[in-house]
């Protein structure tokens, strides 16, 4: 695996190339622990695998709070997706766990190019203790790329609501 810094991209970008097209670039916009980053960049690292085609660069340009508060402004090309991550509290110990899902659509493909990804700071602990935060990452990530946020886009569901 090759990490390679994208430039542009703020405190904390990180790239992940599995010798696949198709690339992650994490932005950490809260601390967390080393081992909390390796989980997320490990979760990058088996989407790079799963997805194997990638897509054209992207200029991206918005202003801080954009798509959430408390989320940094970005100006520059991404590769194929930009995830930022954060961790704050969302409801207490036990419910909800995370929240993540596209922000900014690609105008080509309607494949989302920038997403947030949320976790619980109160259950970020005991996810990582428990062994559960690494699934819990990579089924997130899956939000931000579109599975289960997009369905309706694509008209892969029926009779939901």
């Amino acid at each position: 695996m090759t990490l390679l810094a994208l430039t542009g991209c703020g405190p904390g970008p990180s790239q992940f190339d599995n010798s696949g097209d198709f690339k992650i670039n994490l932005r950490f916009v809260s601390n967390i622990s080393d081992s909390q980053k390796a989980a997320f960049e490990q979760a990058a690292a088996r989407w790079s695998q799963v997805i194997t085609v990638g897509l054209p660069g992207l200029r991206l340009r918005f202003p801080a709070n954009d798509c959430g508060e408390g989320l940094p402004a970005f100006d520059g090309t991404i590769d194929s997706l930009l995830i930022d991550v954060q961790v704050k509290p969302i409801d207490g110990p036990g419910r909800i766990l995370g929240s993540s899902g596209p922000c900014k659509i690609r105008n080509s493909s309607n494949l989302p190019g920038y997403g947030i990804m949320t976790l619980d700071a109160t259950d970020l602990n005991t996810l990582e203790t428990s062994g559960q935060l690494q699934a819990t990452i990579t089924h997130e990530m899956g939000h931000v790329l579109g599975y289960g946020t997009l369905w309706d886009d694509f008209k892969l569901t029926t009779g939901t609501g």
